[in-house]
């Protein structure tokens, strides 16, 4: 996987594999959570760098085909900043593509999040969501008794 440049930025790409898509995207990185939220008299809403974020990623993605189903989305960030934390990024990244790569977040069953610190390289987020089959009845086939759940 590569990093986030300049003149990568926004670029974006959907195929399709064995009948399920993927699409991958190259997008700034978001703004801390720390940053994402402004309290007001009317309560929390979010900041105007963030709203701006969302409205960049929304301008990069707005030509997408949203994906249905089951997704699993990797996300790898390239931040400078040491202190930055992986969760910090998600949350506005995942929310500014939504409605545009995906219907609604509850479609992500899975998230592979790698965090990088190469000052070498331009800050930005890879992110590549693809198509997944359902894991269904997963939870009733693990064993419990390897996870200590006790049944009465």
């Amino acid at each position: 996987y590569g990093y986030y440049s300049p003149n990568r930025e926004g670029k974006l790409r959907s195929s399709s594999r064995g009948g399920k898509m993927t699409i991958k995207l190259w997008l700034p990185l978001p703004p801390s959570v720390n940053s994402m939220y402004k309290p007001t008299r009317k309560g929390v809403r979010l900041s105007k760098h963030a709203r701006l974020y969302k409205e960049r990623v929304g301008w990069y993605v707005n030509r997408l085909e949203p994906l249905a189903g089951h997704l699993e989305v990797i996300v790898h960030i390239n931040a400078h900043n040491k202190s930055r934390d992986i969760d910090n990024c998600l949350k506005l990244l995942l929310d500014s593509i939504e409605k545009f790569a995906y219907l609604n977040d509850r479609q992500v069953a899975r998230i592979h999040a790698h965090m990088y610190h190469d000052k070498a390289s331009d800050e930005g987020v890879y992110v590549e969501i693809d198509e997944i089959r359902p894991m269904l009845n997963a939870i009733h086939s693990l064993d419990s008794t390897q996870y200590g759940i006790v049944e009465d």
